[in-house]
């Protein structure tokens, strides 16, 4: 018989952390049998509920998802500096495994959870973390858009011509991206694209306003973006930059620089990630 655990997980970041997160996790306690609970946290990096934004398909057991509550951001919300580390004192009495991505002193035995039974012995763990621990090639499939997202997300897609390609471009909080893959990077790759087919068009996804505007002025009609606001610190670009990761995993590929946003946008459909950088 196996031995009850609970998980409490909180994912932090951006999107494509938390959503890595999420996704690590529940295939951890699918394959373990292990009841799984996920709090999500707003803050200013991204400040939007969950529920405005997807839902764990219902064909999954044994798992909940809940926007905190007050009283969360005492108990059970990431510690750091700014809420003086106090959540800890009571994670530490709440739960008998605290794992946090800042401190972490877990080391993955293998990416297949059931070769890894180094947390078998705990019965309620406790885990802060934005990145990926156990993967699966079909670990995304169980986050689904919400009607309303769906709907937006097929009034561009369904606008595709059969070679449309994916591109993101991250700047406005990701310094590696940012240094490695610049501009010019995007332009080649789209001219090669161009050359081979004369008919390709491209749908393009970006924090950054300015890099839209200046492929817009590049390649005219053979962009496809949207002008909408993606800040992250409100709720209206948090939806909208949640839609742009759903577009960009039903295009035919996807050229990107190294950010969670593009690998989880490549992921959820399977489609190729091509990764532009001049490392």
């Amino acid at each position: 018989m196996k031995h009850l655990q609970k998980f409490t997980l909180i994912p932090v970041g951006g999107l494509g952390n938390r959503f890595e997160a999420i996704s690590s996790i529940l295939y951890f306690c699918r394959e373990k049998g292990r009841n799984l609970e996920i709090i999500w946290f707003k803050d200013p990096g991204l400040n939007c509920d969950f529920d405005k934004l997807f839902y764990i398909d219902s064909q999954i057991e044994n798992v909940t998802i809940r926007n905190a509550k007050v009283s969360d951001f005492v108990l059970r919300d990431n510690p750091r500096k700014r809420n003086l580390w106090i959540p800890r004192l009571f994670e530490n009495a709440i739960y008998d495994r605290n794992i946090y991505y800042w401190n972490d002193d877990l080391k993955v035995l293998d990416e297949t959870p059931s070769n890894d039974n180094q947390l078998d012995s705990f019965r309620h763990i406790y885990f802060v973390t934005c990145g990926v621990y156990w993967k699966t090639n079909d670990m995304y499939k169980w986050i689904r858009p919400i009607k309303e997202v769906e709907k937006r997300v097929q009034e561009v897609t369904s606008l595709f011509p059969n070679n449309i390609i994916g591109i993101h471009i991250r700047r406005t909080d990701n310094w590696n991206t940012m240094k490695y893959s610049p501009t010019n990077l995007f332009a080649e790759a789209m001219d090669k694209e161009i050359k081979n087919d004369k008919n390709v068009r491209f749908f393009l996804a970006s924090d950054s306003m300015e890099e839209k505007i200046h492929f817009v002025n590049l390649y005219g009609d053979r962009i496809i973006t949207s002008m909408k606001d993606v800040n992250r610190n409100t709720e209206e670009g948090i939806i909208n930059a949640f839609i742009e990761i759903n577009i960009l995993s039903r295009t035919k590929k996807l050229y990107a620089g190294d950010s969670s946003f593009a690998r989880v946008s490549a992921s959820l459909s399977g489609i190729e990630m091509k990764l532009l950088t001049n490392q």
